[in-house]
């Protein structure tokens, strides 16, 4: 049992450092972009995370369809948007723990 319950909690810390690691490449496009700042872009990547997440359990479809593609078409370095992910990640870690 103890195996087992260890288990689980290694893919619950898994799945959370993955959604960090999500949270903190979405917000890194619109803090690149000066469009928001690293706050508000971390709080409106978990929104479009936990959108997609409802959408992709309704089983209608009409979720899916108010979701649109929010990314710029605007394309920056890969060296500035890691940057920029590994001075977030904190933050985007504390935003996983809180809301995944």
């Amino acid at each position: 049992m103890i195996g087992s319950t260890l288990k689980v909690h290694e893919a619950e810390d898994d799945y959370r450092e993955n959604m960090a690691q999500e949270i903190a490449t979405r917000a890194a496009h619109p803090i690149a972009a000066r469009e928001k700042s690293e706050d508000e872009a971390i709080k409106d990547a978990v929104k479009e995370l936990q959108q997609e997440r409802a959408a992709d359990n309704d089983v209608t479809g009409t979720l899916n369809a108010e979701i649109s593609d929010r990314q710029s078409d605007t394309r920056y370095p890969e060296a500035q948007i890691k940057a920029i992910r590994n001075r977030i990640i904190d933050k985007a870690r504390d935003a996983a723990d809180k809301n995944f």
